[in-house]
């Protein structure tokens, strides 16, 4: 069986990719301390936080867009086993989370179905 794309299919759907990273980029997660659920929200800065703290077995943290633009990384400080804090600012589409889940990753894929279509 073989499907044939014409050169208008592949330019709407490299479109729709193209434009859904674009949107992208401008998302962080956000989460409000002493709640569970996360959310995403458009960012004007192009910068995420992530806000965090422990206290013995407690622990929490805020994520959300940043007011104004800041470099990646992060800052720590605490009393080993006894309290932790940090923040952390990154500048990538939901970077702002253990877990991201990349809406790239279809671009990566999008070669070897270009290869196995065409």
């Amino acid at each position: 069986m073989s499907i044939s794309f014409s050169s208008r299919t592949l330019l709407v759907v490299l479109t729709a990719f193209a434009i859904m990273n674009a949107v992208a980029a401008f998302m962080c997660y956000t989460k409000t301390i002493g709640e569970d659920d996360t959310s995403v929200a458009f960012c004007s800065s192009s910068t995420c936080y992530s806000k965090g703290g422990s206290v013995g077995n407690s622990k929490d943290a805020m994520k959300g867009c940043s007011e104004e633009p800041h470099e990646d990384g992060c800052m720590e400080t605490g009393i080993p086993g006894i309290a932790s804090a940090h923040i952390c600012y990154c500048s990538t589409p939901l970077c702002n989370s253990a877990f991201t889940p990349s809406i790239v990753l279809p671009l990566l894929v999008l070669p070897a179905m270009l290869q196995y279509f065409l």
